[in-house]
């Protein structure tokens, strides 16, 4: 019978600085469990997500309602003494390019007739060739 080699795990190379000698043995009964060595921590306040990001958009009515928005909303979005503290810049245009490349907006801007401001209230027409490239990108995604 052919007998197949048992397969070993490396372990893992320690950097200059963490290099210590390690030396196994079992764990004696009385010795207290080691605690992981305290790392410093980089960030002193929660990482932004995504989903911070959006949870704040739908605050806003023409977000809730799914309307088409207007021309450069994005940058009113991410002056820093406009969105909250746990939204940063980076999470903001991740939510907002998601946000424009959903259905129910490039049907909002194929089918509707004007862009709106956050408060929800029209402010311009959407122009015949936004409406057009939404048309465009919804049939691409009825093709896939």
């Amino acid at each position: 019978m052919n007998k197949r080699p048992i397969l070993r795990l490396k372990e893992p190379r320690r950097s200059r600085t963490d290099a210590v000698t390690v030396t196994r043995s079992a764990p004696s009964p009385t010795a207290a469990p080691e605690s992981p060595p305290a790392s410093p921590e980089r960030h002193s306040e929660p990482v932004p997500t995504v989903a911070d990001a959006q949870a704040w958009l739908m605050t806003f009515p023409v977000f809730a309602r799914d309307l088409p928005l207007e021309i450069g909303i994005h940058k009113k979005l991410a002056l820093p003494d406009f969105r909250p503290a746990n939204v940063s810049r980076r999470t903001l245009s991740i939510a907002m390019t998601r946000w424009v490349k959903r259905k129910a907006y490039l049907r909002g801007i194929a089918y509707g007739t004007h862009r709106h401001d956050l408060a929800g209230n029209p402010v311009d027409t959407i122009s015949p060739e936004h409406r057009a490239d939404a048309v465009k990108r919804l049939g691409k995604g009825a093709s896939s």
